[in-house]
């Protein structure tokens, strides 16, 4: 057993039968439950219409304020 699953392990022991029960259900959808978002074609009818000036200093302001653009913020 992992370092992760005797942690695991270790939390369930010390939830009551309410909170197991909740984490079960949790459990269940982690792995499907997929993130929304805009399709890439959606955006086919905005792509172009920002002036070129407006994009490099949006650009700027990603790589000054937090390096890189994340879809869960900086």
């Amino acid at each position: 057993m992992s370092t992760v699953e005797r942690e695991l392990r270790s939390r369930i022991d010390q939830l009551g039968p309410e909170e197991k029960r909740r984490l079960l259900e949790y459990s269940r959808t982690i792995g499907s439950v997929r993130p929304r978002g805009t399709p890439g074609s959606a955006l086919r009818d905005v792509f172009g219409i920002l002036p070129e000036e407006d994009a490099r200093q949006m650009e700027r302001a990603i790589e000054e304020g937090c390096e890189r653009a994340e879809a869960d913020g900086c």
